[in-house]
């Protein structure tokens, strides 16, 4: 499993930190991430602990909290959530899990929750679609991002605040141009870190969660002077919306655990508290958050196929490893056809390569697999891979492989000839994706590719090569798929962004891709709803420059098309990528 680590902020008081006003913001300030980063994972609360300036933490001058967007009607006359709002431990979960979720706005189990944007550049969109989608990992519960017409939550990016109605509370804002949800910071120099942060936070409470410093079993006694103060200083919070934000408990006897590492915590100074007790700026979902989400709305048929290293609040890692379950019990292993989709790597410059990066599975049941990403000698900021799963009993004819070579000096490829287990009656679909691979460092450029050829009723021939003679490869490895032709809900095509090797030719002119690839994409026939689209890599062609970074993802999946991005981000050079998906029910 996915672990955490800890730091811990050099010492100052409430009274050092000066962090100007964002009146109703969100809680925390940008993490390190997609751009040039340095370390900053979820941090254990200590017994003495101590804060920091925001100038060490990176802190922008604003002042990130969401404010409570409780209905006038849920704050009881004793000072609580009635306790008909919060949700009762689950008996899966044993009593060790957490998260302050009210019970009467929670989605059904199962549901598609439409989403539209009210304003917000391209860009700003796109990245709230990715990282919203985070949660339905986890939960049972699909984001349907929409262009118009009537939609459940409606996103607005007006200055000021983030905040968002609490579960199904949005359902009761009839007006359609009203904004359920906001984002008051979003712009196109936010870091992955903060749009994934706030991102996770807002429709958290989308999903019904409160925030967690109002579990009633946090037991703290809290200094209020110094919070009034402070908060009127910083937010201009009169005391009425500082005891609603963190003295309001939810009222239940059966409330969980207190999560201090939830992403739905706001930070707590040491001088907020005579216990001196403190709570550090939450970056990612906590392992509790993400148990305690899935058990509240526990899985369905709906499979998301893929996972994302970020998931796991570790950064700047050798490896990752997650325990993946399956959303269905098979009744024998499934087929697992593995591809890398996310890259975000800068090489070490006293080793052999610009770029390492190994995905495999081990460990496949019939319930779960074992997930694992690893590099070598080069910094991975983070990593991600998808998969697709076949049941062999509903796809008998199926065949899934890998070819792939690993050597000590450098080569231009190496060609498999492929014959299939299988007798076909025409020639099958057969796809690849890349799962593996390394390049050397130096003036060589990143370009390489994975590709099939010669398809026949009996077999194929498949190939990893370096596209040109200027990059240097000590290590690629595919995953191929073969499919019946006439196997029906599935099909598959391409996505470029440029043309890899073309930039990679010495002295050859060509423009640099943008940083935002967004790539319409229409079935051939229609689909009776919409299917799961899986996305992987399978070539890329990146400059001499230090990073390679690369997000492959699918968002506005209908039963006619979806939209898939090649997407890269700062320091980071790209002159062509192709990916290749598949849908299928």
């Amino acid at each position: 499993m996915s672990t955490t680590t800890t730091t811990q902020p050099t010492s100052t008081t409430v009274a050092d930190l000066s962090l100007p006003v964002a009146t109703g913001s969100h809680s925390g300030p940008p993490a390190p991430g997609g751009d040039k980063a340095t370390s900053s994972a979820s941090t254990a609360v200590l017994a003495n602990p101590q804060s920091s300036t925001n100038d060490e933490l990176n802190i922008p001058d604003e002042h990130f909290l969401c404010m409570q967007m409780l209905d006038p009607g849920s704050v009881s006359a004793v000072g609580g959530v009635p306790a008909g709002n919060a949700i009762r431990r689950p008996v899966e979960t044993n009593g060790g899990l957490t998260l302050t979720l009210s019970d009467d706005k929670k989605w059904e189990n199962g549901q598609t929750v439409t989403v539209r944007f009210i304003g917000g550049s391209e860009f700003v969109r796109s990245k709230v679609k990715e990282y919203a989608v985070l949660w339905c990992q986890y939960a049972s519960i699909q984001f349907q991002f929409v262009d118009e017409g009537d939609a459940d939550i409606r996103v607005s990016f007006l200055d000021g605040g983030s905040h968002s109605k609490i579960g199904t509370d949005c359902l009761e804002v009839d007006d359609q141009d009203t904004p359920t949800m906001n984002f008051g910071w979003f712009d196109d120099d936010t870091s992955n870190a903060e749009f994934q942060r706030t991102t996770v936070h807002e429709f958290g409470h989308a999903l019904g969660a409160h925030h967690e410093q109002n579990n009633p079993n946090l037991v703290v006694h809290w200094n209020k002077p110094v919070m009034y103060k402070y908060y009127l200083e910083h937010d201009h919070w009169d005391e009425s919306t500082v005891d609603t934000n963190m003295f309001t408990p939810v009222i239940d006897a059966d409330a969980t655990a207190w999560d201090p590492l939830s992403i739905m915590h706001y930070k707590i100074l040491p001088d907020f508290t005579f216990d001196h007790l403190s709570v550090p700026l939450n970056w990612v979902m906590s392992e509790q958050d993400k148990a305690f989400i899935k058990a509240m709305y526990p899985p369905t048929q709906v499979d998301k196929g893929y996972w994302l290293t970020s998931e796991s609040g570790l950064i700047i890692q050798s490896s990752w490893s997650e325990n993946i379950r399956y959303d269905r019990t098979y009744g024998k292993p499934p087929l697992l056809a593995l591809g890398l989709n996310y890259i975000d790597a800068w090489h070490n410059p006293i080793g052999d390569y610009d770029l390492w990066l190994e995905a495999w599975a081990a460990n496949n049941k019939r319930t779960m697999f074992d997930l694992h990403l690893q590099g070598y000698q080069v910094q991975n900021f983070g990593a991600g891979a998808t998969w697709l799963e076949f049941d062999t009993a509903t796809h008998p004819k199926v065949e899934v492989g890998t070819r792939g070579f690993s050597v000590d000096t450098p080569t231009p490829g190496q060609t498999w000839s492929i014959r299939f287990r299988h007798p076909y009656t025409a020639p099958p679909k057969v796809l690849v994706w890349l799962n593996s691979l390394a390049m050397g460092s130096g003036t060589a450029s990143k370009c390489m590719g994975a590709s099939v050829a010669n398809v026949t009723t009996t077999g194929c021939t498949v190939d990893v090569t370096a596209l040109n003679s200027d990059a240097v490869m000590f290590m690629g490895n595919l995953t191929y798929v073969v499919i019946p032709a006439d196997t029906p809900n599935i099909q598959m095509g391409n996505v470029n962004a440029g043309v890899p090797g073309i930039g990679a030719v010495p002295g050859h002119f060509v423009t640099l891709q943008p940083q935002s690839n967004a790539i319409p994409v229409r079935f051939a026939t229609p689909f009776s709803a919409p299917p799961k689209v899986f996305l992987a890599l399978n070539a890329l062609d990146y400059s001499r420059g230090d990073f390679v970074r690369l997000n492959a993802h699918v968002t506005d999946v209908t039963a006619t098309g979806f939209t898939a991005h090649l997407d890269t981000w700062v320091e980071s050079q790209m002159f062509g990528v192709t990916a290749t998906w598949v849908a299928m029910m």
